[in-house]
């Protein structure tokens, strides 16, 4: 199992503190998400990755998940273009729309993550370092 990822206002203050969630499939991942913000604001404040990340609003269906394991909360509603009532019964939500109350375990079901966390990982990592050097080249221009 890899590390948690915390802040450091976590290590440090535990009010700050908030619940574990485990992303399973394709590899493992877990950070610390407070009980205030959603599974994609707790994943991008740390620097994580694993959920894929679009709109930030439940417009785009892009982080849709299954919990395996904990209860959760809704921060807003579901967009039924991307989650139906049938999805929900069965625990699928999207996480920028929800947070936890307890320790998760989440399955990412957007189709494009499903093959594998390691291959995105890497993917993600080389389009940052596409963005750094476009950034670069306009700064020096």
């Amino acid at each position: 199992m890899s590390e948690i990822h915390k802040s450091k206002a976590e290590h440090d203050d535990p009010v700050q503190a908030g619940y574990p969630v485990t992303i399973i499939g394709g590899g493992e991942a877990q950070y610390i998400c407070r009980k205030n913000e959603t599974l994609l604001q707790g994943m991008l404040r740390l620097g994580c990755k694993g959920i894929p990340v679009g709109c930030l609003g439940g417009g785009c269906g892009v982080c849709k998940i299954r919990i395996r394991q904990g209860a959760i909360h809704e921060l807003g509603p579901m967009s039924r273009a991307h989650i139906s009532v049938e999805e929900e019964e069965q625990k699928v939500y999207l996480a920028c729309r929800i947070a936890p109350v307890e320790a998760l375990e989440i399955e990412v079901l957007s189709r494009a993550i499903n093959k594998s966390l390691a291959f995105l990982w890497q993917a993600s990592e080389e389009d940052e370092g596409r963005s750094r050097l476009k950034h670069i080249t306009k700064e020096e221009a």
